[in-house]
């Protein structure tokens, strides 16, 4: 199970996915980094041309002359190697590798055909369905894929694999609450299924709930999970708890189960940006870009430092690349016209190509996010276009609760654009009230 996630709040510096948040370069905002505390999906184009999926319920994998196998059904496995007919696969979901042989699996671009193939001939497969459920998913048709889940369910009222499934839908539909209830469920029914306690200590994190979560991550490793996110979400943990030695460790140990996986730079990334050592938190980030140039959540997050370094040029190329990985990013359309329309450096300043940028990101949000529309006016003002900086600007006001403080702020950036003044911004460290990064890092300082 594994796919894009809903946006919900984690650590002090830190939100998940790529989502319409206020942008880290807007006056008052600290900058955050994103990542989305799951197991994660194949994020490359690489990766995903090469993932693949179980054709039957019975599945293993061999680690040398160890049998090993996953706990339950519809992970996605990515293909590392091929030595005649069969496989070295990695589990993105449990931190398991090991060979199978070719005919056991099925690429993922070819799953829906093959399960829907698997579906005329036994309609009363659970497992079909769950696995053309999974192959929607994680292609985004997921509409379908609630349904095929639902079928898997209504087939086999007591199927682990589909209440998991099942629960990662309810948290696309934003309802934790039924998440937690599906998760709860496989653990009532399969208590040894390590990725069930996995899954729930997930959603407890999103929910604030961090003992709990804490508890669910301890069953899962001793019950013999590998899972990155495990360590991940436990350092994320303690990190909101200021124990950064804990966090390190935790941070350290996802990298060995996982060195590719996005949400450990990010991590590692936020808690050198929460000690406001910079430098620091852009090399880990040039090492999650390095391992994987396709990542979008990665060129974000190295923008995000970028931005906060005064390296404006190198922030838009990352956020270039993340609208070219990920052309509906609000948050990127959002961050890069913000950047073209304030920069401090008027080689920068670009108002027709921010507002190009800043009126796709409304679109996508409906014309209804307040950042996103004080970002099109902050656009419309850089571009000479007053009027419509102050139409976009009263109507993000306007959206704003009464009790909001940022609303003394955008009167203040109302009054500019009334008296025809666009909107450049200080240097944002000074505007975050961080001190001016030193030059030449200590070698303690690092990157690990």
């Amino acid at each position: 199970m594994s796919s894009r996630r809903l946006v919900q709040n984690a650590a002090v510096l830190l939100v998940v996915s790529l989502g319409a948040h206020s942008g880290a370069s807007e006056p008052g905002r600290a900058p955050t980094l994103k990542t989305s505390i799951i197991p994660r999906k194949a994020s490359s184009a690489r990766d995903r041309a090469s993932e693949v999926v179980q054709k039957t319920p019975e599945f293993s994998l061999w680690d040398a002359n160890k049998k090993v196998t996953p706990s339950g059904a519809g992970h996605m496995f990515i293909v590392e190697r091929t030595e005649g007919d069969r496989f070295l696969v990695s589990d993105l979901n449990e931190g398991l590798r090991g060979w199978v042989l070719a005919g056991a699996v099925v690429p993922l671009g070819e799953a829906e055909a093959f399960f829907t193939g698997q579906i005329k001939a036994n309609p009363k497969s659970a497992f079909a369905f769950l696995m053309r459920g999974v192959a929607r998913y994680e292609n985004d048709d997921l509409d379908r894929a609630v349904a095929d889940i639902d079928l898997a369910l209504r087939l086999d009222s007591k199927y682990v694999p589909a209440f998991i499934e099942r629960a990662y839908l309810w948290q696309w539909r934003n309802r934790l609450d039924q998440a937690l209830a599906d998760s709860t469920r496989a653990i009532e029914l399969d208590p040894r299924n390590s990725y069930a306690f996995v899954e729930r200590g997930v959603f407890e994190y999103n929910l604030r709930e961090y003992d709990k979560a804490m508890r669910d991550f301890q069953s899962a490793l001793d019950l013999g999970s590998q899972a990155a996110v495990v360590s991940i979400a436990r350092g994320l943990i303690f990190l909101n708890k200021n124990d950064t030695t804990k966090a390190l460790a935790e941070f350290k140990q996802a990298l060995k189960a996982d060195a590719r996986h996005p949400d450990t730079y990010a991590a590692l990334a936020s808690m050198y940006l929460k000690q406001s050592k910079l430098e620091k938190a852009l090399k880990v980030l040039d090492q999650a870009v390095e391992i994987d140039p396709q990542s979008a959540e990665s060129h974000g997050n190295r923008a995000v430092i970028l931005l906060a370094l005064g390296k404006y040029d190198k922030a838009l190329d990352d956020l270039d690349e993340v609208i070219r990985v990920a052309p509906n990013s609000t948050r990127a359309l959002k961050e890069r016209a913000w950047l073209l329309a304030t920069c401090p450096d008027a080689k920068v300043r670009n108002g027709e190509q921010a507002m190009s940028s800043a009126t796709r990101a409304c679109e996508l949000t409906g014309w209804k996010e307040p950042h996103t529309l004080t970002t099109l006016a902050a656009a419309c003002s850089e571009a000479g276009d007053f009027d419509g900086a102050v139409k976009w600007q009263q109507k993000a006001f306007q959206l704003l609760a009464d009790e909001n403080p940022e609303k003394r702020e955008w009167r203040k950036v109302l009054d500019r654009y009334k008296a025809k003044k666009p909107y450049h911004r200080l240097g944002l460290l000074e505007e975050m009230g961080l001190q001016l990064p030193r030059p030449g890092a200590k070698k303690s300082d690092e990157a690990p």
